[in-house]
């Protein structure tokens, strides 16, 4: 099918701008968004980074007897720079020839479906950018198996912090002590040279669910003798319990991307997997990683109207066919997040 760009409903400054927002507007609200802050990787199509995972200690200060000359230090190195070539992500949306033909001659209904489906679009790839992010934090790997496009990105975590407990150490069981495997997880981080102290924690409502009627976490909930105890505590509870740890930001993600309408509006339907705990540092901090946002064709061709600016970012357009008719908006950009910090995330399979 021949499909022309349209400009004499929605110019494609408009239409970029309907999509910018409505991806921003998003990105606000994702949880991941401030662990992967987005960052314009100008006309570049590759993003570089050197891994937070240290090389080579430096050697120290030594005392040296006078008139001896210097002994020459080693330099503290860091992980060997690493390359991503950015992925496109494109969505086309027709505004179908049965849906036009009680409205041919209302301009302003045909903007108004194609700001319609601008929005939708626009949601559904920053949802998508999303999934791939938890991705990162909690697999620290990415595969890509869609839409004719295989990718295997690997920011290779230290295994060890990828703990899956064993079936009878699952803190559904009985006898668990998730206390201690927490307390150690937290020490083992912290104790890292290339690692970070923990202090968020991202987890779902069956993790906390479970914590709250484990017989040990509840004891350590209280600090009394076990015959004294309840059965069962309440979310709030568990999560005043993880602070005594230091993991002041305890986040529920699955209910936080329930409340944001992931299963209406990403298209995906298993988002987080139920059975994990993930520590991190600030879900703010800036060293963590990024997400690259990368370039597009269209927003260096002139007769599109699209601000340039320096060549990255989505852009939107609207087209049309003919023979049917329909109209049509898309949307286009490309990016990946980048794990920078491998080694201070810690990702447990718990249930």
């Amino acid at each position: 099918m021949n499909l022309t760009y349209d400009d004499s409903i929605i110019s494609g400054a408009e239409a970029t701008s309907i999509v910018r927002s409505e991806m921003q507007a998003l990105n606000e609200q994702l949880p991941l968004a401030p662990v992967f802050p987005n960052q314009s990787n100008g006309k570049d199509k590759t993003v570089s980074w050197t891994p937070n995972v240290l090389q080579n200690r430096p050697d120290g200060a030594h005392f040296s007897a006078w008139d001896a000359e210097p002994e020459r230090s080693a330099t503290t190195t860091f992980g060997v720079k690493k390359h991503l070539d950015l992925t496109p992500i494109r969505m086309m949306m027709d505004v179908t020839e049965r849906n036009l033909i009680d409205n041919v001659d209302s301009t302003e209904w045909k903007r108004q479906k194609l700001e319609e489906n601008l929005k939708l679009q626009a949601k559904q790839i920053e949802w998508r950018f999303e999934k791939v992010r938890l991705d990162a934090i909690v697999n620290a790997h990415i595969v890509l198996d869609e839409n004719n496009v295989k990718g295997d990105i690997n920011f290779d975590r230290d295994r060890a912090l990828s703990p899956t407990l064993a079936a009878a150490k699952k803190w559904d069981q009985a006898d668990t002590d998730p206390y201690k495997d927490i307390k150690g997880w937290v020490k083992m981080l912290t104790d890292r040279e290339d690692g970070a102290v923990p202090t968020a924690v991202l987890t779902s409502t069956s993790v906390i669910d479970a914590l709250s009627e484990n017989a040990k976490f509840i004891q350590n909930c209280f600090g009394v003798a076990a015959t004294t105890l309840p059965t069962t505590i309440s979310r709030e509870q568990v999560i005043g319990t993880l602070a005594k740890l230091g993991l002041t930001d305890v986040r529920l993600i699955d209910e936080e991307y329930n409340k944001l309408g992931y299963k209406r509006d990403s298209g995906i339907n298993d988002f987080y997997p139920k059975n994990t705990f993930t520590l991190l540092p600030a879900l703010n901090s800036p060293s963590l990683g990024f997400t690259a946002i990368g370039p597009t064709v269209e927003s260096g061709i002139s007769d599109y109207g699209i601000p340039s600016g320096d060549g990255s970012g989505f852009i939107g357009l609207a087209y049309r066919a003919e023979m049917p008719v329909r109209l049509g908006s898309y949307v286009n950009g490309s990016g990946m997040p980048v794990l920078v910090a491998q080694n201070s995330t810690l990702n447990a399979t718990v249930l």
